[in-house]
């Protein structure tokens, strides 16, 4: 496992070649601070201070007067100083610059935010390969203001993570130690979206392992293996080939059916869009009934599903919401944001 950017940065300051050289000459300018100062308290009997100042003023060259009078060899020896730290705080200024100008400082101070960042989310959403699947649920995420962190070992994918200013771990999903870096403990989500059902598999054990109350959506490149993605603990299975088929064979028979779909999934603007409310306890819809909660609302409700049940198509309006149960409605951003706010409830369109 190769070690990810953001981890080996996470308790210290940037570092790199450039870094390291700013330190090696900050260093040998020190080193011609003491020698100046032991220079002028043993050839010139400066007190410690008073041959600190002189050092001082003869290596930074910001204005040049003997503290107190000096002999030949006190002069010979500034003479000697003053080139030698002259010279130094020059390599000490071009060091600097390269460290700033070559960027490292810049990418290792990100890197160092980045993993700040990761350890700051809390209830958001682990993508586990960023292949052209992965990379696209991140997009859906970003559009929905979800937050999440990508977690890849192969470097090209890492480096265009970083190019979107994505957060990313680099490393294997099926390692516990990379998935606790991810946040897996923390995340309320983690969807698996490699190209390997075998690899897929093996993620949504080891997920579950770190946080069993994650809620895991598998790829799986082949149909039939929903029931061993199920035994090992996915929640939800997606068959990226299967829906596409089912897609496009609707696109043929019902093609407005589909406009219709892709438009309420997709949501934005002016248009209505699909989410999900879950009711907890003591929430003001709680021992209401969904014509109630919704009299005089333009709001609709699609589906009902109570804790751990079926989910209950175009309920009756009659049926008594409860705390844990989750309301599929259908409106408009605006309106859906205003039953989050009445019922205290937050959005989830996932």
């Amino acid at each position: 496992m190769r070690p990810h950017l953001p981890s080996q940065l996470g308790s210290r300051l940037p570092t790199g070649p450039a870094v390291a050289k700013l330190r090696y000459s900050l260093a040998g300018l020190l080193l011609v601070v003491g020698i100046g100062v032991g220079g002028y308290v043993w050839i010139a009997d400066f007190s410690p201070f008073d041959a600190l100042y002189q050092t001082v003023l003869t290596v930074t060259t910001i204005g040049f007067q003997e503290v107190n009078p000096m002999g030949r060899d006190g002069r010979a020896f500034t003479i000697v100083l003053s080139i030698v730290g002259v010279t130094m705080v020059l390599f000490v200024m071009g060091s600097a610059a390269t460290v700033i100008f070559e960027g490292d400082v810049r990418r290792d101070w990100g890197a160092w935010r980045m993993t700040r960042q990761i350890d700051a989310l809390r209830d958001h959403v682990i993508v586990c390969g960023a292949g052209r699947v992965g990379r696209e649920v991140v997009r859906e995420l970003a559009a929905r203001h979800r937050e999440f962190v990508i977690v890849d070992r192969r470097p090209e994918s890492v480096g265009i993570c970083l190019a979107e200013g994505w957060p990313v771990v680099e490393g294997d999903a099926s390692n516990h130690d990379v998935l606790r870096q991810a946040g897996a403990d923390r995340a309320s989500g983690l969807v698996v979206a490699t190209d390997s059902d075998a690899q897929n598999t093996f993620i949504t054990l080891t997920a579950k392992g770190v946080n069993p109350s994650l809620y895991v959506v598998a790829r799986s490149a082949d149909p039939e293996a929903e029931a061993t993605f199920a035994q090992a603990g996915a929640d939800r299975v997606i068959s990226p080939t299967t829906i596409a088929g089912r897609r496009m064979a609707l696109a043929i028979v019902h093609p407005s059916v589909v406009d219709f779909a892709e438009t309420v999934l997709r949501g934005g603007g002016d248009e209505p869009v699909i989410a999900q409310i879950d009711i907890s306890a003591g929430a003001a819809w709680e021992g209401m009934t969904i014509a109630q909660a919704f009299a005089e609302r333009p709001t609709r409700v699609l589906g009902l599903r109570a804790a751990g049940g079926p989910l209950d198509v175009a309920p009756s309006g009659r049926q008594e919401l409860a705390a844990g149960m989750s309301l599929m409605v259908y409106g408009r951003t605006e309106e859906i944001e205003a039953l989050s706010s009445f019922t205290g409830a937050p959005i989830d369109r996932r």
